[in-house]
């Protein structure tokens, strides 16, 4: 079974669409926590429902992912999903790939950065992109500046490593504050 539950770890209901929630599972071969010095600890529950850490806003029938917990921007107060901004992002016809990633930030909390790959043959610029972003994206999940890279670093498993994006370009916070 799967479920998606409030921060507060109250089930989504049908009249909580269009919020977003952590997708949490449910059922027999579903595991009954972690064992931690001969002790059992469900630190990842809620009741018998296991926490994922993926996170989903809440449809009429359904849900759609919206990203992962842990990669989650708090922005002044709003939560900022990458995945949301990226596809956003992608939508543009001179960007093949992006990748939202937080920079510190003393007042917000955080700010949104993007690190864009453009597609082959593609000469946008930066501010031709910004004033894009202006009038596409919402201005609280807009990124605050965006960088070309020819390609992103990668795990192993090829995932994106946003902590080293946001660690290589942490310098740049210095122009929000």
């Amino acid at each position: 079974k799967v479920k998606l539950f409030s921060e507060d770890g109250k089930p989504l209901r049908f009249w909580h669409i269009g919020r977003v929630g952590e997708i949490c599972v449910k059922g027999k071969t579903v595991m009954k926590g972690y064992m931690v010095g001969g002790q059992l600890k469900r630190d990842n529950f809620y009741g018998d429902w296991m926490r994922t850490g993926d996170l989903a806003r809440k449809r009429l029938f359904g849900f759609t992912f919206v990203g992962r917990e842990k990669d989650r921007l708090k922005v002044g107060g709003y939560s900022v999903f990458p995945a949301e901004v990226e596809a956003e992002l992608r939508a543009h016809p001179d960007i093949e790939d992006a990748v939202v990633f937080p920079i510190p930030h003393e007042v917000k909390g955080e700010l949104p950065l993007a690190a864009v790959k453009l597609r082959e043959g593609a000469s946008l610029t930066e501010e031709a992109l910004m004033e894009w972003i202006k009038n596409n994206i919402a201005p609280y999940k807009a990124p605050r500046k965006v960088v070309f890279v020819p390609e992103f670093p990668r795990n192993l498993t090829l995932k994106v490593l946003r902590t080293e994006l946001s660690n290589q370009y942490r310098h740049l916070a210095a122009e929000f504050q």
